[in-house]
């Protein structure tokens, strides 16, 4: 991984049960500084993809890494602190639509400063 690299998913497989695999060796990159979506149909593991970059859930096989450590979702201590640093938006998110996206996160941002984690 270099240093644009913040995300990386390596050969990820993951399911909620043995019968249903979700996502199936799967490799991506997610450069520092970019502006990334994520599209796909439902049940495709979107949703599951940014579980797994959060630390909900461990992968069945694979690495998840995030700014060069692996995330470890059985490490609490690490996941809230890997956790100040993400920011996610999934649909529906309840964004303030009279606000920009980056008002919208600064509203975030400035809740965290004012109300101790």
């Amino acid at each position: 991984m270099n240093s644009d690299t913040l995300i990386e998913i390596e050969r990820v497989t993951f399911g909620y049960d043995a019968s249903r695999t979700i996502l199936n060796d799967v490799s991506l990159t997610f450069q520092r500084g970019k502006v990334t979506a994520i599209l796909g149909g439902s049940g495709c593991g979107k949703t599951t993809l940014l579980r797994l970059i959060g630390g909900v859930h461990p992968a069945n096989s694979g690495r998840v890494l995030f700014d060069g450590e692996v995330v470890n979702a059985h490490d609490k201590e690490q996941l809230y602190r890997l956790r100040r640093r993400l920011g996610m938006l999934f649909q529906f998110g309840a964004l303030f639509t009279d606000m920009s996206v980056f008002d919208n996160v600064a509203v975030a941002a400035l809740r965290r400063a004012v109300v101790p984690q």
